[in-house]
């Protein structure tokens, strides 16, 4: 943007992913009553709207309005996540809960992982523009958890479940031999 003549930044007091972790517990108690939930409710498409404008106008770099720790997205998330809980509050149905419980599993493996294969899977999908840009996104993000979860799915089968249950083991046998040394 300083190419344009035009200097502009914001950032929070604390910057980076600190501030989300901080925010995360209070979220739901921020938003508790009907008043902040309404204000989200407007503020959410809002902010996802501008945010798309930004980027379509070239205003995505740190700093410039629409990357991750920006106060668009930030409030977009909190929309999104509030949005999530009040579905699954709705949610009834036995085997929608145990997809969300197998996702909800695998979820920070799937965290872990999902840049790299978006970095794959980014090859095979064609660069387009104007409408059909929505389709390829959504092409793509659809891909990349699914192969996300796949990946986890696998690194946890064989790699974080088996270290678990030996730190498990490893735990008991220290916690028996303090035991026993206390007594």
């Amino acid at each position: 943007m300083q190419s344009r003549g035009t200097v502009f930044s914001w950032t929070y007091p604390f910057g980076g992913f600190i501030f989300f972790f901080l925010i995360g517990p209070f979220v739901e108690e921020l938003f508790s009553n009907k008043r902040a939930r309404i204000a989200l409710w407007i503020l959410t498409p809002l902010c996802v709207a501008a945010t798309t404008w930004l980027v379509i106008h070239g205003y995505s770099s740190h700093g410039q309005g629409a990357f991750d720790n920006s106060p668009l997205y930030a409030i977009a998330a909190l929309g999104i996540y509030l949005g999530l809980l009040e579905i699954g509050d709705r949610i009834h149905a036995r085997y929608i809960v145990q997809v969300i419980g197998f996702v909800a599993r695998h979820s920070f493996t799937v965290y872990l992982v999902h840049l790299h294969v978006l970095d794959y899977l980014k090859g095979f999908f064609p660069s387009v523009s104007g409408l059909a840009a929505i389709g390829a996104h959504l092409g793509l993000t659809l891909a990349t958890i699914g192969l996300s979860l796949a990946i986890a799915l696998i690194i946890d089968t064989i790699l974080v479940h088996p270290a678990q249950r030996l730190f498990d083991l490893a735990h008991s046998l220290f916690a028996t031999r303090h035991n026993r040394a206390a007594a």
